[in-house]
């Protein structure tokens, strides 16, 4: 099973590399679990050139055949869910079944300060454009953790690891911050204004929808939209569950039911 996460990477994934959120979910006497980091994520290369969904998908299909691997499940979450969808499309051969959690064919789109923020790229340049916006780099803001109601204990070490990433940015060179920000800009735009709703009705591997009912991120109506698009599949509603699926129990326990056909006897 080869699992696409979600996210858009960047220095906080580089720097605080935390185990993947698919690690210990499936019987690893039934799968082989493969998590890898995106391009622009994690411990995977960090990239100058502008990239699009399909590089992501060729990157995935080509970590298949680097391990020898013809064919497999391919699990994406969130915006690695517009990924696995691409591979599907784009290599069909190498998808048994295909499992989209909290997705959609289009999460984001193309807004005009987004079309302003590419333009100023290009016209001004990206290490000006860097610099005018350097201090905001160096003090995120953050939104709300996905996922469970977080304990005392849990928003406590939460407001820590903040603390400590705004200081590792502060300590970082200007050359390795800006290389950070690049990638992270870089992937935001390969998603920003992407729509595969006139394609998805093309792939043929079986899929299987995992929404929650609670999502404002990505809303459960883009799961069904899905749905409505995709020949035979099926949709598997969780009521109450919000972002982050794989953070609940209810949304772990929803994926082993969905894999349990795919599982080695």
């Amino acid at each position: 099973m080869l699992f696409i996460h979600g996210g858009f990477g960047g220095a906080e994934s580089t720097l605080f590399p935390k185990p993947s959120v698919i690690t210990g979910v499936l019987p690893e006497q039934a799968f082989l679990t493969i998590s890898y980091d995106r391009r622009n994520s994690g411990r995977s290369e960090y990239t100058a050139k502008r990239i699009r969904i399909e590089d992501l998908a060729a990157d995935a299909h080509g970590l298949l055949q680097a391990l020898n691997i013809p064919e497999a499940v391919v699990v994406g979450d969130s915006l690695g869910g517009m990924i696995a969808m691409r591979m599907a499309l784009d290599f069909p051969r190498s998808i048994i079944g295909l499992v989209l959690m909290e997705t959609g064919a289009m999460i984001f789109e193309r807004t005009n300060k987004v079309r302003a923020i590419d333009t100023a790229l290009r016209v001004v340049g990206e290490h000006r454009v860097f610099r005018l916006h350097k201090k905001s780099l160096l003090n995120p803001t953050w939104s709300k953790p996905v996922g469970p109601e977080m304990t005392a204990e849990q928003a406590a070490a939460h407001t820590a690891h903040d603390a400590e990433f705004r200081a590792r940015l502060r300590d970082l060179p200007e050359d390795e911050l800006f290389h950070y920000t690049r990638g992270l800009v870089r992937t935001y735009m390969a998603f920003s204004g992407r729509d595969l709703s006139a394609d998805v009705h093309r792939i043929t591997a079986p899929v299987h929808i995992i929404h929650g009912t609670a999502d404002t991120i990505v809303p459960w109506d883009k799961g069904r939209d899905l749905q409505d698009r995709i020949a035979g599949s099926e949709m598997h509603t969780l009521p109450g569950l919000a972002h982050g699926l794989l953070l609940y129990e209810e949304g772990r326990d929803a994926l082993r039911r969905v894999l349990d056909d795919y599982a080695i006897d």
